[in-house]
């Protein structure tokens, strides 16, 4: 993941993740509000979800709009997917996180979005801090 928090132009962002092997394992998927550190607040979790699935050695997706989840402009949140390989050992289990915000372009960026060829976009949005992703 990045050392910074990924923007996203869209309320519900479909979230990527990458594995380097196939994998047939139990998936855990959390996204929630970032908290203080310091504080012991509790905040409930948008998704809490566990799901089983045979994946294939690459990039896949997980699309918030599946759990009618909207994240709210300016907002932080955190996401992780963890991958339970070993349920007898949780340090043998990968997991990634990172954090995503809503963040709208202003009408300057999103005009260099829309004039942008296709191929040319992931180069665009990465210079402006818009970077989803994550690897296992």
């Amino acid at each position: 993941m990045p050392n910074h928090i990924g923007y996203t132009t869209k309320t519900q962002p479909t979230l990527y993740w990458y594995v380097s092997k196939p994998v047939s394992a139990q998936f855990e998927f959390t996204l929630q509000q970032k908290t203080d550190p310091y504080s012991f607040d509790y905040v409930e979790p948008l998704v809490e979800t566990t799901f089983y699935s045979s994946v294939n050695a690459g990039i896949h997706a997980l699309s918030l709009a599946r759990y009618n989840v909207r994240l709210e402009k300016g907002v932080e949140y955190t996401w992780s997917l963890l991958i339970k390989c070993d349920i007898n050992n949780d340090s043998r289990n990968p997991v990634a996180s990172g954090a995503i915000k809503y963040v709208a372009p202003s009408y300057d960026l999103s005009r260099r979005f829309n004039r942008t060829r296709a191929t040319d976009l992931p180069g665009l949005y990465a210079q402006n801090g818009y970077c989803i992703h994550s690897i296992i």
